[in-house]
Formats: structure tokens, sequence, C-alpha cells
């Protein structure tokens, strides 16, 4: 009695492991993906670059009131008060189709300025920004 029911346990915990819970491992190789894609967001805010930033959104975005503009003016705060350098201390969480980026605005002198929350969907094999809003403190790691 005891060996059958081992026997179907373990029949059971092979077939979950092969059948698994309909979700793959996302692949690792989408890591340095993503980084190019923020490295790229990153030196458009910087620049300023409206139509460059909008060649990386996704226009889910639109649906949050979100845009370019409304981006360089989150980064840079709206009376263009922080000289918004570049992206530090990201962490970057992915699945298939979505991954989020948490984020600390640096400026020009390396001064940290505050969190962003980034949201990304993939759509026609590209990460597009879905969404942008102020990050969470206690995610970010700080150097």
């Amino acid at each position: 009695m005891v060996h059958r029911l081992i026997v179907i346990l373990l029949a059971g915990a092979i077939i979950i492991g092969f059948v698994g819970c309909g979700e793959d491992t996302p692949d690792r190789d989408q890591i340095p993906i993503i980084k190019k894609r923020l490295y790229e967001l990153q030196e458009a805010i910087a620049s300023k670059n409206l139509a460059a930033i909008d060649s990386l959104l996704s226009p889910k975005i639109l649906t949050y009131n979100e845009s370019s503009d409304s981006l360089v003016k989150f980064c840079f705060n709206p009376d263009g008060s922080f000289a918004f350098d570049r992206l530090g201390n990201c962490d970057i969480r992915y699945a298939h189709k979505k991954a989020v980026v948490d984020c600390i605005l640096i400026d020009s002198t390396g001064q940290k300025g505050k969190p962003i929350h980034l949201s990304f969907v993939k759509q026609h094999k590209m990460w597009l920004l879905s969404r942008f809003d102020i990050g969470d403190t206690t995610t970010v790691q700080h150097e």
C-alpha cells in the first residue's frame, strides 16, 4: 500500500515536471535586450529627444495619459530643476512579455533624485515602455 502511494506520487511529480504549470521559464537572453532598450531610453531622455522617446513607447502608454513629453517633465521635474543625466541602480524583473525596471534618476553631478518605476511590454518582438511612475524607494538598491 505504501509502496503504491510512493510510486503514484513519484509518477505525478514527474508528469508535473514535464508538463509544468503552462509557463516556461523566460529566456535569459532577454536581459541584455532590455538593458539595451533602457540605455536607448536613457539617452533619448537625457537629450530631450521626443521623437526618439516616441519610438520606444507602446501605444498603451496613452491609456495612462503619458507621453514622451510627460516622461521628460517627470525626469527633469516640471520646472526643469533636476539636471537628469542617467538612470542608476536599475533593478530589472521580467516575464515573457512584461518587464518592470526600478531605477533612481541621477543628475549630471551624480546626485540621486527620485526613484522611477518603468513598465515595458514586448510587442512585435520589441520591448516598449508602456508606463512610468514614481518608484518605490524600498525596491531600488542604493550604492
